[in-house]
């Protein structure tokens, strides 16, 4: 099988992989045993077997963050050190400046701007109605009307005494209601906006990540290299989307809405894959040395999968306080596993 369709092969199988893994917890939630019915925004679920399925999904995103790892410093930082090193040789870079390393810094901080920039945007979405304002307004509202009517009724003025009895008794009437009702309406707007904004925020966020994951895997130019890049993402964004599926439904979400946001999801690496097919055929290509855009876009996919690893994987590790032991033997296992792989292919 020539490069081409190799690339093309591996499109297809990243596109169902992630469908298929997105929308698993749909069905494995069947196993669970969760009820048709949703309290406070949540399914009930057998928990002794969530935490079994807990485990199992912990060690494998351990096992991801070992593949990872070596993925990023055995294979995909060195060949862009060696792809620069050829740009040297063939007249189009000079000096001794380390493009390599400069370029997946570029794409380190690119990624990592655009997470910064994103909870950012996420940040200015109101987390608390501000019930005082609409409470205010109402009442003041109500207190003048209240102390219009009496003092003009029959052309005569109402005595203090009379009208404070009037005042607070209409207000102990209508404020709570309005008030209440008010807070209600504000408050599942202001849900239902956060709930969409974080949906969108979530769903560019792992897409851009997948566009450039799909699009390390478009660019190489060895069979041995697209399948061993996607052995390693594929774990990763299988555990990923296996994960956010089973916690968005979890928390009551449609099972529609989950097939939805996953088949978005899902085409993301594939459209990666296709545009690296695509630069790679129409960029002009030196017999041995490739263009300088298909070296920098080569930096920037390893920058964005060093700040995977790093900044989600690895942190989240560290974070964790269960199955230390476990982890770190599975941590090794994915790493050693790489580590193999790459020996065998450089071989």
């Amino acid at each position: 099988m020539d490069i081409i369709s190799t690339k093309v092969l591996v499109a297809i199988l990243f596109g169902i992989i992630r469908f298929v893994f997105g929308i698993l917890p749909i069905h494995i939630c069947t196993w669970l045993k969760i009820s048709g019915n949703v309290e406070h925004g949540h399914r009930v679920v057998n928990e002794t077997k969530r935490k079994t399925l807990n485990c199992y999904v912990v060690l494998v995103q351990s096992f991801g963050g070992g593949v990872l790892f070596a993925t990023c410093f055995l294979h995909m930082i060195p060949e862009v050190y060696y792809s620069v090193q050829d740009l040297r040789k063939f007249g189009k870079l000079e000096g001794d400046y380390p493009y390599s390393q400069l370029v997946v810094s570029f794409g380190f901080f690119l990624i990592y701007f655009l997470e910064e920039l994103s909870q950012w945007l996420l940040a200015k979405v109101p987390k608390e109605p501000c019930p005082s304002t609409s409470t205010s307004s109402t009442t003041s509202v109500i207190s003048k009307e209240n102390k219009i009517v009496p003092e003009q009724q029959n052309g005569k003025n109402v005595d203090e005494e009379t009208q404070g009895n009037i005042n607070p008794s209409v207000e102990l009437e209508l404020n709570p209601e309005i008030n209440a009702e008010l807070e209600e309406i504000i408050e599942e707007e202001i849900k239902t906006r956060q709930q969409i904004f974080r949906c969108i925020l979530i769903v560019l966020a792992l897409s851009f990540h997948a566009i450039f994951e799909g699009l390390a895997i478009g660019l190489q130019n060895s069979v041995s290299n697209i399948w061993y890049l996607f052995t390693a993402v594929s774990i990763h964004s299988a555990t990923i989307l296996f994960c956010i599926g089973l916690e968005i439904f979890l928390a009551g979400t449609k099972p529609k809405t989950i097939v939805i946001h996953m088949f978005f999801l899902a085409i993301t690496s594939p459209i990666g894959v296709v545009l690296g097919i695509t630069i790679s055929l129409t960029t002009e290509m030196h017999t041995s040395a490739k263009s300088l855009a298909v070296v920098f876009l080569e930096g920037l996919s390893a920058g964005t999968i060093l700040y995977i690893t790093f900044f989600e994987v690895l942190s989240r590790e560290k974070e964790r306080r269960v199955y230390i032991l476990k982890r770190a033997v599975f941590l090794g296992i994915g790493f050693s596993l790489m580590a193999g792989l790459e020996c065998i292919k450089i071989e």
